[in-house]
């Protein structure tokens, strides 16, 4: 009776498989632990003709199939934890879970489990294996259009080293000849690979990868502006690449950077260059140092100037006699005249010395503040200085006459 009852259990759950369902698990566990025991019970197995014949079998073999498909429950259970563990861990790192550590072990685990599973492997892990053939194939092309990239990039980088090395310290990279021309061949689409690496959203995932969408940049910049720096000196490219860097890092205008000095110390005359872009190239930036090297004196000159008025007046201030009965007044009101003058016609082309302004932001504030309060305080204090003036010349002339008519009682 026991083993017909375990015989039909096994047989209604083997039909009606519902492994997601608790209660179907537990029953399948419950008939599949009862048929090992009844299968191993040898003397059972003989009195009740199970040992070779179809009831038997049958019993076998629908405990096989819940333990079949309790298996794959519990591995799949198992995989989606992994994989969410996984997933965490990468959040929590910043990375693609494709980059992560131990992704290719886990994704193997999971495509040998489909592979048994069939349909029914969990909708997640399916989906799992369905972006990892997209990702893994994205990241197969990823990596050849880093390489083709990098190998050109490289490739430039020996180039300039071989012409820095030149006994002619101004030697271009474009004076190597042949070596160049056939470097030259292979940088269009060196750069089209970089941009494809930048530019489509399904390689954005492999880009830290891959050394950072800012390396990756850096190294497209620097071949699109080959064809223009390669026809200057070695030495000089090196130096303007640097400040290329170091421009990525900063706001600051480039003149205020001393990369920027060192480049244009490299720069050849811009009459000896042939080539007529490199030769608007270095006219332009040395141009610009020599403006904004002039401009940055006139503005250091004017606003020192200020602020040396500006301390002399506090320092004076400080006394018990007011600043315009003193005798140091009159030389200070004309160099703060003076100063002021200077400073006029540089705070009407404010706009022309932004970059100054944003390099020291107290140098457009302490223009604009001194010249304003000296605007306001020289033609009052002239008014009341000539007052101050007019009234020692009334006190001279009286103390004159005082003397006089002393002077005419002593001779009576």
């Amino acid at each position: 009776r026991e083993i017909e009852r375990v015989r039909g259990e096994l047989a209604r759950l083997a039909a009606n498989p519902e492994p997601g369902a608790q209660d179907w698990r537990d029953d399948a566990r419950g008939a599949t632990a009862n048929a090992k025991a009844i299968l191993a019970n040898e003397r059972m197995c003989r009195d009740h003709g199970l040992a070779g014949t179809e009831p038997g079998r049958e019993i076998a073999d629908n405990a096989e199939t819940l333990n079949g498909e309790l298996r794959i429950h519990d591995a799949s259970e198992e995989l989606l934890r992994d994989w969410q563990a996984h997933a965490e861990a990468a959040e929590r790192e910043g990375i693609h879970p494709f980059h992560a550590p131990g992704y290719g072990d886990l994704v193997e685990r999971i495509e040998s489990h489909a592979g048994e599973a069939g349909k029914r492997t969990p909708a997640v892990l399916a989906q799992v294996l369905k972006d990892h053939a997209r990702l893994d194939g994205s990241w197969r092309e990823a990596r050849g259009l880093r390489d083709r990239l990098d190998g050109c990039a490289g490739k430039r980088d020996e180039l300039l080293d071989r012409a820095a090395d030149q006994r002619r310290a101004a030697r271009p990279v474009v004076d190597l000849g042949l070596a160049h021309r056939r470097w030259k061949g292979g940088v269009r689409r060196a750069i089209e690979a970089g941009r494809k690496l930048l530019d489509e959203e399904r390689h954005a995932v492999h880009l830290d990868a891959l050394g950072g969408r800012e390396k990756i940049g850096r190294s497209v910049a620097r071949l699109e502006k080959a064809d223009l720096l390669d026809r200057l000196p070695a030495r000089t490219v090196r130096a303007w690449e640097a400040l290329e860097d170091r421009l990525r890092e900063t706001e600051s205008h480039r003149f205020f950077l001393p990369e920027h000095e060192r480049a244009c110390r490299l720069m050849p005359d811009a009459r000896s260059i042939k080539n007529e872009r490199a030769r608007r190239f270095v006219g332009k930036e040395t141009g610009l140092r020599e403006r904004m090297s002039k401009e940055a004196e006139q503005l250091d000159d004017a606003v020192g100037k200020l602020r040396d008025c500006q301390a002399r007046r506090e320092a004076a201030e400080a006394g018990e006699t007011p600043f315009v009965r003193q005798e140091g007044y009159g030389s200070w009101w004309v160099d703060a005249r003076d100063a002021l003058q200077a400073a006029k016609p540089l705070l009407e082309r404010k706009k022309d010395f932004a970059p100054h302004f944003a390099n020291d932001p107290g140098l457009g504030e302490d223009l604009e503040t001194l010249t304003r309060r000296f605007e306001e305080v020289l033609p009052v204090e002239r008014e009341q200085r000539r007052r101050v003036l007019a009234e020692r010349v009334d006190e001279e002339h009286q103390e004159q006459r005082q003397r006089m008519s002393r002077d005419r009682g002593f001779r009576m």
